[in-house]
């Protein structure tokens, strides 16, 4: 049986992206029809989209490599608009981070 994965349903090279949000509690909620690959972390409420390293690769040419938003898990909808976008990695983190301070 395969299990749905970034890489079976986009094929894009994700692979330190995935390890770290893996590593802070996201598991891989990627799916065909959206348009790039996603992480959710249940506990936080939140959905991570992960957008095509190469910026001309995107389906919107202003999108950043992450987006974020919260996500209510019950419905497998978004709560929000975005709350972050952003091409660095090191501001993902910090906004995870924080949030998982706050929920301890």
């Amino acid at each position: 049986m395969l299990f749905r994965n970034y890489l079976n349903q986009f094929g894009w090279p994700l692979k330190k992206e995935a390890y770290l949000l893996k590593k802070l509690g996201f598991y891989d909620s990627s799916w065909k029809n959206d348009m790039c690959p996603s992480f959710t972390n249940s506990k936080l409420g939140i959905r991570v989209w992960v957008d095509h390293p190469k910026k001309h690769r995107r389906e919107l040419e202003n999108a950043k490599k992450f987006t974020v938003v919260f996500w209510n898990c019950e419905t497998d909808e978004p709560e929000t608009e975005p709350v972050l976008e952003t091409e660095s990695v090191y501001r993902l983190v910090s906004f995870i981070a924080i949030r998982l301070r706050n929920s301890l």
